[in-house]
């Protein structure tokens, strides 16, 4: 047996030596097979979850333009009703009145801008 020192194997072990291996590697083919299944299914949901992502931040954006267009419609509403009350009390000639209200607008508007210049600055840093 050129110099080798090797037991002496009947056929019976030399064959049950090649089923076991045969069945270790029917194992890790298995074994491969459901890793690359894994792989592709990761894939997949990574590809669903990314593509329900970008459809919910197109429909924020959406709505945070529609929130945007309603409150500026409503202010432009608001001021246009405001200038017409005035315009209405100088034509009917009450004058007073139509100060009294021009008084009353600018003693809100700095109000409020007061109001949300403290409320900035109570904010954290993560707030919007």
């Amino acid at each position: 047996m050129s110099g080798r020192n090797l037991p002496n194997l009947q056929a019976s072990t030399i064959e049950l030596m090649v089923r076991n291996q045969e069945k270790k590697l029917q194992i890790e083919a298995q074994q491969l097979n459901l890793q690359a299944q894994q792989d592709k299914h990761s894939f997949e949901f990574a590809k669903e979850s990314l593509a329900a992502k970008s459809a919910g931040q197109g429909q924020k954006q959406k709505h945070e333009t529609d929130v945007l267009l309603i409150k500026t419609g409503g202010l432009l509403l608001f001021s246009v009703l405001v200038c017409a009350l005035i315009a209405f009390a100088m034509w009917s000639g009450h004058e007073a009145a139509a100060m009294e209200i021009i008084k009353a607008l600018l003693y809100l508007s700095g109000g409020f801008a007061g109001g949300y210049g403290y409320a900035k600055t109570k904010k954290g840093p993560g707030d919007d």
